[in-house]
């Protein structure tokens, strides 16, 4: 008994839900997918589109600690193997118009 109940529900179910999208099927015959008609309606237009995101630092690699000759001339440029500066999360931003 409860079997037949569920299942005419189901089918009545099914059926309310084809019959409500079959208008719908037949309205997204007319839609431009890719708006063309609606850009030559529009035009000229201008856009403008801006992006930022924060970009996070990289882990350093370190450099290994040897007796070479060149030690003292990476000294130089990057500091002490314990004297490296951190990086700090940067904010990069993007604009374009058109």
């Amino acid at each position: 008994m409860v079997k037949n109940v569920v299942s005419a529900v189901s089918i009545l179910v099914a059926g309310l839900v084809f019959t409500l999208s079959i208008p719908s099927l037949s309205i997204a015959q007319y839609v431009s997918p890719d708006f063309v008609d609606l850009a030559k309606k529009l035009k000229p237009t201008v856009v403008n589109i801006r992006t930022a995101k924060i970009i996070k630092p990289k882990q350093r690699m370190q450099r290994p600690r040897t007796q070479s000759p060149f030690d003292n001339f990476f000294e130089d440029f990057f500091g002490q193997h314990d004297q490296m500066p951190q990086q700090r999360p940067r904010r990069e931003q993007s604009l374009g118009t058109g």
